[in-house]
């Protein structure tokens, strides 16, 4: 049996996807943190027009995240037997590897500057350095075990009947509070059987196929539109409350967005369609880089990273010069990716090595046996 091609257009979007996850864990872990403790640039009750960026950025992790689960159930839903121990095998294997990279690296960059802010990686980050394996790993099991049959089993009608149901479930408020109540982040997890299911939606039915590509470009706009216009409305009330109580320091405000967020859906939907429709030829670079993000998102969230970078001053570089500012951003992001793809690398010649030494001496025992 062949192996499946992998479809350029797709990888291109894991790729794009895992960039606007470093984006945002910059943002939320770096520059947020100094925002929220500045006490010299933005403290005045203004509408800051510098950090509409930031509000454009918030929902991108979340974003991000939801593409990641749509591509799995576009590929995979209609799959009668997924290979579970297989997806197992390649989480614990670069999280072990990845572990254990950071941990030699902490080490060496703590010999280096010998700096009580650098944080350093313990052997307990392979259970929890990335809450995003657990949680994608839950909906595989969940195909895997029920979900596949469950939707395969369903016609159109019904199918979307249940898309409808779930959307419904995660938006509301107080069904929501009552999922999370039932355990902690199961809401996340419902919006991930959601997201999974859309995906097989969209690749069974293609329900979007005579939406003009032009609509989905406007959607996202507007949705930008919409959360700036949201965010100056959030800003204006803080103001009003810092005058009526007489505060001395004004704190702006970056709207939150959850994996269950409307937003966060629609603009996933919308982005994976405008790449589902880029029609490229199959391209080995880009698909060896679409490959390495798995890698990369284990790499790239961490606490040594976010010590060294919280020694930037961000928020005085966004006070002064705004292009230095995003040059500065756009080169950490690129770095950091860079580097993890160059791990990934590493960890490919290293599994390769392995793998065909594995795969001789199984081949060797099998003529010994066989010779017997």
């Amino acid at each position: 049996m062949m192996k499946k091609e992998r479809s350029s257009n797709i990888e291109l979007l894991r790729i794009i996807a895992m960039l606007m996850i470093i984006v945002y864990h910059i943002w939320i872990h770096c520059i947020d943190v100094q925002l929220s403790n500045d006490t010299m640039y933005f403290i005045e009750p203004h509408f800051y027009k510098r950090l509409i960026l930031f509000d454009i950025i918030s929902p991108f992790g979340q974003i991000a995240n939801a593409i990641f689960i749509l591509i799995s159930g576009y590929f995979m839903v209609e799959k009668k037997n997924i290979d579970l121990p297989k997806i197992a095998k390649k989480l614990i294997s670069q999280s072990l590897f990845a572990t254990i990279v950071l941990m030699l690296i902490s080490t060496i960059v703590y010999k280096v500057y010998n700096s009580a802010t650098i944080n350093l990686i313990d052997i307990n980050y392979f259970n929890n350095g990335s809450w995003f394996i657990g949680y994608y790993f839950a909906v595989m099991l969940s195909a895997y075990l029920f979900l596949n049959k469950f939707l395969n089993k369903l016609d159109q009608k019904k199918y979307s009947g249940f898309l409808i149901i779930m959307f419904t479930i995660i938006q509301f408020g107080w069904t929501i509070r009552i999922i999370n109540d039932l355990a902690s982040e199961l809401g996340v997890y419902c919006a991930g059987i959601f997201l999974y299911s859309l995906g097989g939606y969209i690749r069974k039915y293609n329900p979007f196929k005579n939406i003009k590509t032009i609509v989905y470009s406007l959607t996202l706009f507007i949705i930008a539109l919409m959360i700036i216009i949201s965010n100056y409305n959030l800003n204006s009330t803080s103001i009003e409350i810092f005058y009526l109580n007489n505060y001395s320091v004004f704190k702006p405000e970056i709207e939150p967005f959850f994996n269950y967020s409307f937003v966060t859906i629609i603009c996933a939907v919308c982005i994976f369609e405008l790449f589902n429709r880029i029609r490229i030829k199959r391209n080995n670079v880009i698909n060896f880089i679409g490959s390495s993000t798995l890698m990369i998102y284990l790499l790239h969230d961490n606490v040594l990273l976010y010590s060294l970078m919280k020694n930037i001053n961000w928020v005085k570089s966004l006070n002064g010069d705004i292009l230095s500012f995003l040059y500065n951003y756009i080169i950490w992001v690129l770095g950091i990716f860079e580097c993890g793809l160059i791990i990934y690398i590493i960890f490919k010649l290293i599994e390769n090595k392995y793998s065909k030494k594995i795969m001789n001496l199984m081949v060797t025992n099998n003529r010994s046996d066989n010779e017997k």
